[in-house]
């Protein structure tokens, strides 16, 4: 059976008409495709090309060969093309919010020393990227998206409590009255529209009723928990994020955390591909090793009554 390289050369001498031109396709010189003609002349026992005004044209009989060739052709980029798809190598494009990048470092770093052959590039937007307008293959976010086809898998619940400072405490219990809070938000405008939901700032007005107005908007949550450490206001905050700053206490008397899924949103086309299924793998299961530490067990420093 001929081999592929001398079916190569067959189709490249077809196009170009010439073994200059097919050299040139192949990037290969004159006399390996006159030797891989003359081989596969060799195998079939019949000469395959005339010439006709100059060109090497193949001879009317043989078209059948050149279907099964070009049908060879086709096979071989099915066969690379799945190859492709199951090569643990190239580039995976991340998407997450900061406080995740920066607690999955560690996993990210292992999934690298592990698979050297891929190259991860993480971003760290506060908004919800579009995944084919980005080209992001996944992205980590704070609600499940409830349009398009791209993939989704569940990865936690991340826990939030309501923090202000000792002081901004010690100021709002001082008042007269009902306290009338300064509350610190996330902006509400988002970059993508695949998702209807309710921010987590938004889940505590509607429950707790808080008396108040909406002072500043911050585009990340480290950036709202500077604001509150600082005695701005009262801020929703991830209580993995909160828990250990001493310049911030919990507001006592308030509800129970309100719990907000994590999901992982996987390009659909980026679905198919081996090294991208290992890393959203890779991502999950570090995700239940910090279900702990999303679910903020602390031991809450409460503060004044609202």
């Amino acid at each position: 059976m001929p081999s592929w390289d001398l079916v190569k050369a067959f189709l490249a001498l077809h196009r170009a008409g010439t073994f200059e031109g097919a050299a040139q396709a192949l990037k290969v010189d004159q006399t390996t495709i006159r030797r891989r003609i003359q081989s596969l002349e060799g195998d079939v026992g019949v000469t395959l090309f005339t010439r006709s005004n100059g060109q090497l044209v193949l001879a009317p009989e043989h078209q059948r060969l050149l279907q099964h060739a070009l049908q060879m052709e086709a096979s071989c980029g099915q066969f690379m093309a799945q190859s492709n798809l199951s090569r643990l190598a190239g580039t995976i494009r991340v998407s997450t919010l900061d406080i995740f990048a920066d607690l999955l470092a560690p996993d990210l770093a292992l999934f690298r020393r592990e698979h050297p052959e891929i190259q991860l590039e993480i971003t760290t937007e506060p908004h919800f990227v579009d995944l084919d307008r980005d080209r992001v293959d996944l992205a980590i976010r704070l609600a499940r998206p409830l349009k398009g086809d791209d993939g989704l898998k569940k990865l936690a619940a991340l826990s939030f409590g309501i923090y202000g400072s000792p002081a901004y405490h010690a100021a709002t219990a001082s008042r007269e009255g009902p306290p009338e809070h300064d509350l610190l938000a996330l902006f509400p405008h988002m970059g993508a529209t695949d998702h209807d939901f309710l921010l987590a700032d938004e889940l505590w007005y509607q429950r707790e009723n808080l008396r108040g107005h909406i002072i500043a908007r911050a585009d990340s949550y480290p950036m709202l928990r500077r604001l509150a450490e600082e005695g701005m206001g009262l801020a929703m905050l991830p209580r993995m994020l909160a828990r250990d700053s001493p310049r911030l206490q919990r507001l006592h008397g308030a509800e129970e955390d309100v719990a907000v899924e994590v999901w992982a949103v996987i390009r659909r086309d980026a679905m198919k591909l081996r090294k991208t299924r290992l890393l959203v793998e890779w991502v999950s299961k570090a995700f239940r090793a910090y279900a702990p530490v999303l679910a903020g067990v602390d031991a809450p420093r409460d503060a004044c009554a609202a």
